[in-house]
């Protein structure tokens, strides 16, 4: 009797020891930190705390301007940090975060307007970390692009790198108030003016090389 009760004692310490190491799990800081930076996209939505879903139209960082997203039905995402010109170009406010709309038609609508200014399509978090490795790492050949809309119709556009962005000093275009602002700073900076937005080669307005491009 003696002898099964101590093994009973000694199974049940057992039992208790190895559901302690899965709860403390979480707390490792090579898997926290490994969950933490890999806020993955299912379903279209970052997977953040507590496995909440977000899908963020507009977030505000320590940079200038807003990172904005668009979530189109072909899955995926569009990304782009804008200026505040930008911010009112495409309806959005510049102090307060958002979320995606949930009509998929307003949604659409939003990812076409950000594709007028450049923005660029990932596949998923992982992706937009490889395209953006150049400009992390403030590569001369990063390329840059900066886009106006005037009122009256067409488009500006500048093609460049971060090294002739530098020399030339193109950052002021993020200065402009409004985006009748911007593309006369475009247009004294050197910028190409296309009456027909379409026969601009550095904007993909409908989205067909989004898979090729990248």
């Amino acid at each position: 009797m003696f002898k099964y009760a101590i093994l009973f004692i000694f199974g049940y310490i057992l039992l208790t020891l190895s559901r302690k190491t899965l709860q403390t799990d979480h707390n490792i800081p090579g898997l926290t930190s490994q969950r933490a930076a890999s806020q993955m996209l299912t379903e279209g939505g970052w997977v953040g705390d507590f496995g909440v879903t977000r899908f963020p139209r507009c977030d505000f960082s320590n940079l200038v301007g807003g990172v904005v997203h668009g979530w189109p039905a072909k899955g995926g995402f569009y990304c782009r940090l804008f200026s505040a010109a930008e911010l009112e170009f495409l309806g959005i406010d510049r102090f307060k975060p958002s979320n995606k709309s949930d009509d998929p038609e307003k949604e659409e609508a939003h990812c076409a307007k950000m594709r007028q200014l450049g923005a660029n399509w990932y596949r998923d978090p992982d992706h937009r970390l490889r395209a953006g490795r150049k400009a992390r790492n403030k590569d001369p050949d990063t390329p840059l692009l900066f886009v106006g809309w005037p009122a009256e119709g067409g488009v500006w556009a500048i093609k460049t790198d971060l090294s002739q962005s530098i020399r030339k000093g193109y950052g002021r275009i993020g200065n402009a108030f409004t985006m009748e602002e911007r593309c006369k700073i475009i247009e004294e900076l050197g910028g190409t003016f296309y009456a027909d937005p379409k026969d601009c080669p550095h904007l993909d307005l409908d989205g067909s090389r989004d898979e090729v491009e990248q």
